[in-house]
């Protein structure tokens, strides 16, 4: 009894202590500061020589209509809204609204320039030049203008403008749509080709040449140093495999160049095991060209032939090819079709000495295959930003497999803006180059094949996470190297004439 009321009277004056600041804080002096419940917010327009009204919206009904340079401090947390008032003969800010989040502690600053309203001229340079080319331009102040051809408007107020240009059939949009620029005096030009669509072969798409930015900017979630942006111009347009080479296109191309003696098998018994062995038969070259049990193919001895064990696998994508069956692939498709083929296989190298010029089946450069993940997008998916770098990423989800204990069926997914499915993640896929740093600057059909002795992987596989799935990003294996991740997606260079 007497432990109890003494346990009891301790407890109470240890509560009492803590009521009144005591107990086993840090603080000597028994106090502890409120996280801050406020914030500032700064107003700072410019020019100064210029009275420039405004109104301030924020919560709690605050509103605050006021012109100059103001600072608000105290100010309740939440989002705050400012517009900013027309002035007679200048152009007001872009955004004339804006809206910016208060955090506790922080400040948020609106900042608006006013810029002088100079007449100005606007040049639509539209290719093809005919009424079926449309577009419509916007600019400040609710302008609007729907137009077709080429256009020139004069007399028009300064600040930003937009074309936007709209689908034609049979032709490709220009690869800057919507275009934005700035129109302050002077003559300003918008420039639309229009670059028609080609006949493609059979799971294959058209793409036409162009220039965008390689690569990834330094604050990019998942960036590695190798990943330095450049500008790259493709000066030839492609046709490129809509989706990753299937076991069953892969078995029926394997078949052929085995009647062909394109390549041959080779077997190898070990005790109750027999292990297959596919090899090149070209140029005199002998070199492997697969990890058969990577591939999910099985030879049938009785039949002299290879099948695939599981129907309802055919249209997953083959894995397992190296480097070399990956080039011995697009070679047999160029001789079954009656095209030259891409590659001497005595020394691995393009037969017309550059990709430009070589009309056969042959790998993507790693420029042209970036190019074409990305479909005209700066983002690190296809179709928007990296929100969670390990698993389970939502804008990923939409257009890529990853994260997976096993491959899966080609274009179960969204396709890019381009047409073409799995991009990022299923299996990886082989590129011509051998892996080294980019060269500084702006490039044109850049292809490596000189410099380092691993080749280039890309888009990432099914076993890896979000971050490795993006469109910027580098990998490389041995070109011996046949693993069940890997694979293909061929091209051929349009060459017409």
């Amino acid at each position: 009894m007497f432990q109890q009321r003494h346990l009891f009277l301790v407890c109470a004056a240890l509560a009492a202590a803590m009521a009144v600041g005591g107990g086993c804080s840090d603080d000597e002096g028994g106090s502890s500061s409120a996280p801050p419940t406020s914030g500032t917010v700064v107003v700072t327009p410019s020019p100064t020589t210029l009275t420039i009204s405004w109104t301030l919206r924020g919560p709690g009904g605050f509103n605050e209509s006021g012109s100059g340079a103001r600072t608000f401090t105290s100010q309740s947390l939440g989002n705050y809204t400012l517009t900013w008032d027309a002035i007679e003969g200048w152009v007001r800010p872009t955004p004339v609204t804006s809206t910016l989040k208060l955090e506790a502690g922080g400040s948020v600053e609106f900042t608006g320039l006013y810029r002088e309203n100079l007449p100005s001229t606007i040049v639509v340079d539209a290719t093809p030049d005919d009424p079926g080319t449309a577009w419509v331009l916007t600019g400040p102040d609710g302008y609007r203008l729907d137009g077709v051809g080429d256009r020139t408007l004069d007399g028009l107020d300064s600040g930003v403008y937009t074309v936007t240009w709209e689908a034609r059939a049979g032709w490709w949009l220009p690869v800057a749509n919507p275009q934005t620029l700035e129109v302050f005096g002077g003559t300003t030009t918008f420039i639309g080709t229009y670059r028609q669509d080609l006949p493609a072969p059979t799971g294959y798409r058209f793409v036409p040449e162009g220039t965008f930015t390689m690569g990834s900017p330094e604050d990019e979630w998942g960036r590695s140093s190798e990943e330095i942006q450049r500008q790259v111009t493709l000066t030839r347009s492609l046709f490129a495999a809509r989706s990753e080479v299937t076991r069953e296109a892969f078995r029926t191309q394997l078949n052929w160049a085995y009647r062909q003696g394109h390549c041959s098998i080779d077997s190898l018994v070990d005790g109750n095991v027999v292990s297959y062995h596919v090899r090149d038969n070209l140029d005199g070259s002998d070199i492997e060209l697969l990890t058969f049990e990577a591939t999910a193919l099985r030879f049938i001895a009785t039949a002299d032939s290879f099948r695939i064990p599981n129907p309802d696998q055919t249209t997953y994508p083959v894995g397992g090819l190296n480097w070399y069956g990956a080039i011995a692939y697009c070679d047999w498709r160029s001789l079954r079709q009656g095209l030259p083929r891409a590659y001497d296989h005595a020394t691995w190298t393009l037969v017309a000495g550059s990709p430009t010029a070589t009309p056969g089946y042959r790998l993507p450069t790693e420029a042209e295959w970036e190019y074409l993940c990305r479909a005209g997008s700066t983002t690190p998916f296809t179709n928007g930003p990296l929100l969670n770098p390990g698993c389970v990423d939502p804008n990923l989800d939409q257009v890529g497999w990853s994260c997976m204990p096993v491959v899966m069926r080609v274009e179960q997914k969204l396709p890019n803006a381009w047409g073409f499915y799995d991009m990022h993640g299923n299996v990886a896929e082989w590129c011509a180059d051998l892996s080294a740093p980019y060269e500084p600057g702006a490039v044109t059909d850049p292809l490596n094949v000189d410099v380092g002795s691993l080749r280039v992987v890309r888009g990432g596989s099914y076993a890896n996470p979000a971050h490795a799935c993006r469109s910027a990003r580098r990998a490389a294996n041995y070109p011996t190297a046949g693993v069940a991740n890997i694979g293909l997606r061929p091209v051929r260079t349009v060459i017409t004439g």
